[in-house]
């Protein structure tokens, strides 16, 4: 008797302990519960993508649609300028990153997405470009197609413009031996509540 008691004791604890609620650190750092908070609404790719690259540093490649980042042993920069066209309609409903699916990527596997100060155009170079500006986070690419994992817990958010609005970024590798691209559609802002 005291076997079956100590038993049902021990399952009924068992039950407890398995089904308690997470506490608010760990549900902020679980992909599953970040995924059930926010419905996407709508997703903008980049409209204007241009990569510039330290060996040719006066060289404008013009608009590509496979961006690349890549260091070697400390050089041989190529960073990619990233323009977002974003249309009216949204305030009032929050934006952040997202990206999945790279095609290529080696070393750290680490990104860093930078804001940049000034218009990117079609002839933006290594020695002629608008600014680096404010950072923005450190996103793991990974090398299958599940989302990205941000170094800062989650991808950037902020609140979405209600008018038409030009967003431009910059994309460089974090290690000194890194290097990854993707396709247009991996790296995107997306609108949700």
């Amino acid at each position: 008797m005291k076997v079956a008691i100590l038993t049902s004791a021990l399952c009924l604890f068992s039950g407890l302990v398995s089904s308690r609620a997470l506490p608010a650190a760990e549900a902020e750092a679980s992909p599953a519960v970040l995924e059930a908070r926010f419905t996407v609404v709508y997703t903008a790719a980049p409209s204007l993508m241009i990569p510039i690259k330290e060996e040719s540093p006066n060289t404008a490649y013009g608009p590509t649609t496979l961006p690349v980042v890549q260091r070697i042993n400390g050089g041989k920069n190529i960073q990619t300028l990233l323009q977002y066209s974003f249309p009216a309609g949204y305030g009032g409903k929050s934006c952040r990153f997202s990206f999945a699916n790279p095609q290529t990527a080696t070393g750290s596997l680490k990104v860093q997405l930078f804001t940049v100060g000034g218009t990117i155009t079609n002839y933006n170079t290594y020695w002629s470009r608008p600014y680096r500006d404010q950072y923005k986070g450190t996103f793991n690419t990974g090398k299958g197609t599940a989302e990205a994992i941000w170094d800062e817990v989650s991808p950037p958010t902020w609140p979405c413009p209600s008018v038409a609005t030009t967003y431009n970024y910059e994309v460089v590798p974090q290690g000194d031996n890194d290097y990854a691209s993707w396709f247009i559609g991996s790296l995107v802002m997306q609108v949700y509540y």
